[in-house]
């Protein structure tokens, strides 16, 4: 899974032949650049964030990135259902 998030899973989805809620896209990018934001620039907002997280943006450049519990609650939520709606679609096309 080299690449960029968005890249990588509109690659799966027609490898899989399934379809994913955009939102639900959407909302996985700004996890994920949330994450290289924590990991690669100490939870400060920068324009490499901004850009990839899109509308769903939690913040602007220099902005302290917030991580709270409610955020990781959804997060959570978010990435639950995305992988049941990977394995609802996946097993009923192949099962």
């Amino acid at each position: 899974m080299f690449g960029a998030p968005s890249d990588y899973l509109e690659k799966s989805k027609k490898l899989l032949s399934i379809k994913l809620d955009d939102d639900l896209i959407k909302d996985y990018l700004e996890i994920n650049a949330s994450g290289d934001i924590i990991v690669r620039n100490s939870g400060k907002i920068n324009v490499t964030y901004v850009e990839k997280a899109g509308e769903r943006r939690r913040g602007e450049v220099d902005d302290e990135l917030i991580i709270d519990q409610i955020y990781f609650r959804n997060v959570a939520e978010i990435l639950k259902k995305l992988s049941e709606t990977v394995q609802t679609q996946c097993e009923e096309a192949y099962c």
